[in-house]
């Protein structure tokens, strides 16, 4: 979808967007629901390089409740595990997903606006969501700023010549405010990508995901010696999760613009070995996951966790960037190269 008509149509749902210009001549379109990122474009191309809902045009439905429309607005969003305390109602149906709920306080959130310059935005929410597994609930606020970022390349490389470029780097604070003992909760970032497009994921050793769950067995992820690979097919219904011990705190997906060029979204995200992380498949299986992968209703996404925080230790800080390339398959890899290690 055009970013214009991303902003438009959200606009019109009476939603505000605040447009960050980016480093690179493109543009960051934020808004509140969720706090996301709903569109991103580079200069020159007005197209929205993540996934939007193709729904986006029913204001109404847009207006009165955004998970009306399958998979939601899109773009890069924020919520809040574990998944199994605060989404899951009882053991998960992985057939249809009867008993799954986004919880509305998460998305699309209780968010305020902070401050809003030319090249950044912030927002705050206080949150209260509610554990299925007791009936208790659990407090906690977020600030969530999202600052445009310069390219990380040198300027002088030879990867950057013919490159579009934007970027963003995303700060965020979570302080715990009310739970039980046990209860925990963390930083869920997800960033929807259309059908067609390619995760890579690099890794330490040869990937030993851990499977969510995958009800039609396709299995359609690939482990290789430094890496998982997943062309996403938009009708898998099957998520996977690696833990700390996998992952370098580099990841990427790869697709085709409208135009002919190849755009890479690389994620940079802290892992933090010995900190608590609390998501997982279920309470007994969540052991230090931190980057996880979908596929289904439509879209991929790239998910990234943070450590989690409790009562015993309330808060935590992070930092985050996102960077965006354009250009010939060539000339993006070679930058993928650079950032990750690693080439599609």
């Amino acid at each position: 979808m055009k970013h214009s008509n991303v902003v438009r149509h959200l606009r019109k749902a009476g939603c505000r967007v605040h447009e960050i210009n980016c480093d690179g001549g493109g543009y960051a379109a934020v808004c509140a629901i969720g706090g996301r990122v709903a569109s991103m474009r580079f200069k020159g191309l007005d197209e929205n390089i993540f996934w939007s809902s193709p729904q986006l045009h029913d204001h109404a439905a847009l207006r009165r409740n955004p998970w009306g429309l399958t998979g939601g607005p899109g773009g890069v969003r924020l919520w809040f595990a574990p998944e199994y305390a605060y989404h899951w109602k009882g053991r998960p149906d992985l057939a249809g997903f009867k008993n799954y709920s986004i919880p509305r306080q998460s998305d699309p959130g209780p968010y305020e606006w902070e401050e809003c310059t030319p090249s950044s935005a912030s927002l705050s929410a206080k949150i209260t969501l509610d554990d299925h597994r007791d009936g208790s609930k659990v407090t906690f606020t977020v600030q969530r700023a999202i600052i445009a970022t310069p390219c990380p390349l040198d300027s002088s490389a030879s990867a950057l010549r013919d490159l579009r470029h934007v970027g963003l780097r995303f700060q965020h604070v979570l302080k715990m405010r009310r739970a039980r003992p046990s209860q925990r909760v963390d930083l869920w970032h997800l960033i929807q990508m259309p059908v067609g497009s390619r995760l890579l994921i690099p890794t330490v050793m040869k990937p030993q995901p851990l499977v969510y769950f995958d009800p039609n067995r396709r299995n359609g992820w690939k482990c290789e010696a430094d890496r998982l690979t997943w062309q996403y097919t938009g009708d898998a219904r099957a998520k996977i999760g690696l833990d700390v011990s996998q992952v370098t705190g580099r990841a990427g997906v790869l697709r085709r613009m409208g135009n002919g060029d190849w755009a890479a979204v690389i994620w940079q995200f802290p892992v933090m070995p010995g900190l608590p992380y609390c998501d997982g498949p279920d309470e007994r299986r969540a052991r230090q996951q931190v980057c996880q992968a979908w596929d289904g209703y439509g879209f991929g996404e790239l998910e990234c966790h943070s450590s989690s925080v409790g009562m015993n230790d309330p808060d935590y800080a992070e930092t985050s960037l996102l960077w965006c390339f354009a250009g010939s398959f060539a000339k993006v890899n070679e930058a993928a190269q650079q950032l990750m290690r690693r080439r599609w």
